[in-house]
């Protein structure tokens, strides 16, 4: 038996409730069916003040066009996790897989991005109470085949209209920021042969379903590839590489939509469907901004999820942590780092890549969401510490006079080639070391640094007192 026909025979029964429609009304010759469709949105849920979450108006949007359009499918494109609020940091991914289920997707598509925490966080995660969970190039080996949540095909009637869906996730990254052709982990197998699988399914299903969407997680570039060279496919909706496509892009015989990332965007795309020819006699397709402020309606309820989801898990979220002098750019964030490496950590020096600084930091009170998204988290490989967090190693004089060019340094200046130094760098940098071990992410150093300057009455960045202490 070849890995397609195991993988078609093993594909768990799916136990939600799934997405229902109106019945078909007879002799109906022409339907709409409506896609709402969001992707990458690394738990970007984080509230800004009193205005609402991102994700709230996402839910909020669907509903509306459900009230107007019954036939429509809400559909996420994966990458759930990382990257976005620090609460998932905190709960260690928990709050990010409460929040997307609560969202109450119909089709969900696995990301690279949502191994991040390992296999049980994402077996948890695949099994939605509500949607549809895709991966049909992804195989779980485990001794209980009902964890894994996900489908390799699934359909949906909507109405009149029956939708197959099936979707194709990407290859893993490693802590050099590459991807390589390996497993996401030991309990899962994958393949990436991906116009081959894709035709695998056409040729199994197409005969059965009027339209067929691919949940895609592998970038547009192979959306393109696939989509040529696999007739059959009405719909590509996209993700992985973060391209706003302000109208979709017509590739083969499909129809390729993306969304951009972070909740930036919401995409609609509706197809008008003609039962009699069997054919889509019309397209109309939309992009909106999901931006603060705008006039996309909120789901009250969602908001209300998400707040009580960050309250448990991140209490001190957006309470002061720190209070800066100077606003501060990646290099001198960078230096900051590093001193807070050398006070934490008890090391002798510390390496940081400014490159690997996400932001800039403005004068004034900074909380713990600011301190994360100095050095966001992206566990590469999965279930392994962010590329971008320290660890240390014992090091010679003469290796640290060679790994110090062109980073940021904290340590002693004068260097005795032939002493010994505790050294922290960050992960990327110490896979040359023999005997690196990890020591903590790069933002919880900048936590706990912070939480001794404010305690000493310090700024974070220059050793002068806190006007608030100067005060009688």
């Amino acid at each position: 038996m070849t890995w397609a026909a195991a993988l078609l025979l093993a594909a768990p029964a799916w136990a939600g409730p799934g997405p229902s429609f109106p019945a078909c009304k007879p002799k109906t010759r022409e339907q709409k069916a409506t896609f709402v469709h969001v992707s990458d949105l690394h738990s970007s849920y984080n509230p800004l003040g009193a205005i609402e979450s991102p994700y709230a108006r996402i839910r909020g949007y669907y509903e509306s066009v459900l009230k107007e359009q019954p036939f429509t499918l809400f559909t996420d494109g994966g990458d759930a996790y990382e990257k976005g609020s620090a609460a998932e940091q905190l709960s260690k991914g928990r709050s990010t897989r409460d929040i997307m289920h609560a969202m109450g997707f119909d089709v969900r598509m696995l990301g690279n991005h949502d191994f991040a925490w390992g296999p049980d966080e994402l077996l948890a995660f695949s099994r939605d109470p509500r949607a549809i969970t895709l991966a049909s190039n992804v195989r779980y080996k485990g001794p209980s085949r009902e964890r894994f949540g996900a489908v390799d095909y699934a359909e949906v009637q909507v109405g009149c209209v029956k939708v197959g869906c099936f979707g194709l996730l990407t290859r893993p990254w490693n802590e050099r920021n590459e991807q390589f052709d390996g497993p996401y982990s030991d309990e899962f197998s994958m393949r990436y042969d991906f116009v081959e699988r894709a035709r695998e399914i056409v040729e199994a299903h197409r005969k059965d379903v009027q339209l067929l969407v691919m949940l895609s997680h592998l970038g547009l570039d192979d959306d393109r590839i696939v989509a040529r060279a696999v007739p059959g496919i009405d719909v590509v909706l996209g993700a992985h590489t973060h391209d706003v496509l302000w109208d979709p892009q017509k590739e083969g015989g499909a129809l390729v939509v993306q969304a951009g990332h972070e909740a930036a965007y919401i995409a609609r795309l509706d197809l008008t469907y003609d039962l009699e020819r069997s054919t889509v006699s019309a397209v109309s397709y939309r992009l909106l901004k999901n931006s603060p402020g705008s006039d996309l309606p909120a789901s009250r309820k969602l908001d209300k999820t998400v707040r009580k989801v960050l309250k448990e898990y991140a209490p001190r979220l957006r309470e002061k942590a720190a209070e800066l002098k100077q606003s501060r750019d990646a290099a001198g964030i960078g230096e900051i780092a590093a001193r807070a490496a050398r006070a934490v950590l008890n090391v002798d020096a510390v390496l940081i890549d400014t490159g690997t600084v996400w932001t800039t930091w403005t004068a004034g009170a900074l909380d713990q969401q600011d301190l994360y998204e100095a050095f966001k988290v992206e566990r590469q490989p999965p279930d392994t510490p962010g590329f971008n967090s320290f660890y240390t190693a014992e090091v010679s004089g003469a290796e640290l006079i060679g790994l110090r060019a062109g980073l940021s340094y904290s340590g002693p200046e004068a260097i005795d080639p032939g002493g010994s130094y505790r050294l922290a760098l960050q992960k990327s940098l110490a896979a040359t070391l023999a005997g690196a071990k990890p020591a903590g992410e790069a933002w919880t150093v900048l936590d706990a640094y912070a939480a001794m300057r404010t305690k000493s009455c310090l700024y974070l960045d220059v050793e002068e007192t806190l006007e608030d202490c100067r005060r009688p």
